[in-house]
């Protein structure tokens, strides 16, 4: 059968200017967009007219800077295209960072470790370490580090503790086995019982009046109750012989009697009285240099050929290029990192873990506990550190 239309006649059918009418969907679409953005720009003019920079706030300041939360002007002081930007100065004003290490080979600025608005707490990344010491490099050429560390399970060396420059004599072994000998009968010591955790998580070492004293005690003679301290020999000597005046001079009729020795294993058993005072004092004073020497003193001492007594040197922090706190590491057995101590015999034992004790808990994949650089370096020298001069009112403070 013929066709009746044509092709021509058929699309006379369509509407060719269909485009050209609004329909309800697109009508307010474009009366939403055309709103939402005179809403905008209405903040935007009106935060500027009322003097508000929340309209432009990236984020909460970190806890040390909420005080500035409303003076954004104290921080952004350098002008930019478009408003103002932070700058190194205005850090430096309230914040004295000294350089890291002299042989930097650049200084960086504040801002590309230290970002602000990202919350409570300005976190490093270790990009910002890493930035250097993945390849570093120094002015002289020379490296006294690892030249390329870039995280800590995965190319970071092995710890470097210092050397031991301790004089005092003490075995761990010793005073760790079970039924110790007490003054007042048998003892168990734990790490505890010498070693314990400042403020600054800090172990702190042996003292001898506060953790030896008790089983060591300095006695020098059989009628007086009174210790010799824990002091150079010749203050000892000294506070010796007073002690023996002070108590002669109260009891003249002990010079006729014949004093057993005090240790009979290293000391002269007199055969006869002193008969005078001043033999009395001689004869103590001998007694009591022949404890120092040969008993008291020589426990824990090694005298010189003239008797003088060296420094005892106790290191409390045994890494020098890092930080470590006590206080985190509190539920963790002391045995754990220092599994050698039951079995030391020397001081000069250095007793640390190992770079695998740590990486235990401080790992990057599945961590236990954080792997970041700043977790045990920082990178100011704040031994170089100057007072800032940074006086500003409470009303400058608080833009009011």
């Amino acid at each position: 059968m013929a066709r009746t239309r044509s092709t021509k006649k058929l699309s006379q059918r369509i509407d060719r200017e269909y485009f050209k009418r609004l329909y309800p969907i697109g009508r307010w679409r474009r009366i939403l967009s055309l709103a939402v953005t005179g809403i905008g720009v209405a903040w935007v003019f009106g935060s500027l007219a009322v003097n508000s920079g929340a309209v432009f706030n990236a984020g909460p300041l970190s806890k040390g800077h909420h005080i500035l939360e409303g003076n954004c002007a104290t921080c952004h002081t350098g002008t930019s295209l478009w408003g103002r930007k932070a700058e190194e100065r205005a850090c430096v004003t309230c914040h004295d960072g000294p350089a890291h290490q002299e042989q930097q080979v650049f200084t960086p600025p504040c801002l590309s470790c230290h970002i602000e608005h990202k919350g409570s707490a300005v976190e490093i990344t270790d990009a910002s370490c890493t930035e250097c010491h993945g390849g570093l490099q120094t002015k002289s050429g020379k490296l006294n580090v690892a030249a390329k560390v870039t995280g800590f399970d995965s190319n970071h060396p092995e710890f470097k503790a210092r050397a031991d420059a301790g004089t005092i004599k003490f075995g761990h072994q010793v005073h760790m086995k079970a039924d110790l000998r007490g003054v007042d009968g048998p003892v168990q010591l734990k790490c505890l019982t010498c070693h314990a955790p400042d403020r600054t998580g800090q172990m702190s070492t042996a003292n001898f009046e506060r953790n030896c004293e008790s089983c060591h005690r300095l006695e020098f003679h059989r009628k007086i109750d009174k210790l010799l301290p824990h002091d150079k020999p010749e203050v000892v000597l000294a506070l010796a012989r007073q002690a023996l005046a002070e108590y002669i001079g109260a009891h003249p009729g002990d010079v006729n009697l014949v004093e057993p020795a005090l240790d009979p294993r290293i000391m002269v058993q007199r055969s006869g009285p002193a008969g005078n005072a001043a033999e009395w004092i001689r004869r103590g004073m001998e007694d009591t240099e022949t404890l120092m020497w040969r008993k008291t003193c020589v426990e824990c001492h090694t005298p010189s050929a003239a008797r003088e007594i060296a420094k005892a040197q106790i290191a409390s922090r045994w890494f020098e290029g890092a930080r470590f706190s006590h206080l985190p590491h509190q539920l963790v057995i002391c045995a754990e990192c220092h599994s050698t101590a039951a079995q030391s015999k020397a001081t000069a034992d250095v007793m640390l873990p190992g770079i695998q004790t740590c990486q235990q808990c401080h790992r990057t994949a599945n961590p236990s506990a954080s792997a970041n650089c700043t977790e045990c370096h920082v990178y100011h020298d704040w031994s170089k550190a100057k007072p800032i001069d940074a006086m500003r009112k409470i009303d400058e403070l608080l833009n009011r």
